[in-house]
């Protein structure tokens, strides 16, 4: 791993991602201050509840979970499991079947989600553009998944950020930034996406 950055003595955090690109010093600050405001917001954990580590990489209950906080929904009006392998006791269950009713995710024709498996950048791209109300948008780009990486490109919220290798903490911390801080797509007024709007300059964060 590399350098250790540590803030208050109450965290550790890797300079080095798990796809072996080594963050510079200016890098990492830019993640540590995108954190720090996701942490604020509760999106991701706050500092003194975890060890941060920049290169861990991101599974797909994680993103999703973050996602679902990002926006607001965070509880399932449901009864029943919209996963097999989701069910009431996981841990994510709630912010996972919240999307999963809004539509944001699907999972397998078997109807599983497979929340422990690590998410691809592209992946995390698909969920974030749909619930900005680009997603009609990608696939008359091109779809999955090159419309999707284009589209991100081409408003800004993967900029930065490689959409090769693993898709760790690091990238993670800075595509939610950049995806709450750009502006969504003309005609969004669903009141679920208010959050995300209230902060789409980002200058009031």
């Amino acid at each position: 791993l590399g350098d250790v950055y540590k803030r208050q003595g109450m965290m550790t955090v890797s300079a080095e991602n798990a796809s072996g690109e080594t963050l510079s010093d200016s890098q990492r600050q830019t993640v540590m201050e995108r954190m720090e405001v996701l942490a604020t917001l509760g999106i991701v954990p706050k500092y003194e509840e975890i060890n941060i580590e920049l290169d861990k990489e991101v599974t797909r209950a994680d993103f999703a979970d973050a996602v679902a906080k990002l926006i607001r929904a965070e509880n399932y009006s449901g009864s029943a499991p919209y996963f097999y392998d989701v069910p009431s006791s996981h841990w994510a269950y709630q912010t996972i079947s919240s999307l999963a009713e809004r539509n944001i995710i699907n999972g397998t024709a078997e109807r599983l989600f497979r929340p422990d498996d690590a998410i691809a950048a592209v992946d995390a791209v698909k969920i974030l553009l749909s619930v900005m109300g680009y997603g009609d948008y990608a696939q008359y780009q091109g779809g999955y998944p090159t419309g999707y990486l284009a589209t991100a490109n081409r408003i800004g919220i993967s900029k930065g950020i490689s959409m090769t290798g693993t898709f760790t903490n690091a990238k993670m911390y800075s595509l939610l930034y950049q995806a709450m801080t750009t502006e969504m797509f003309a005609g969004v007024t669903s009141v679920s996406y208010t959050h995300l709007r209230a902060h789409e300059t980002g200058r009031n964060l």
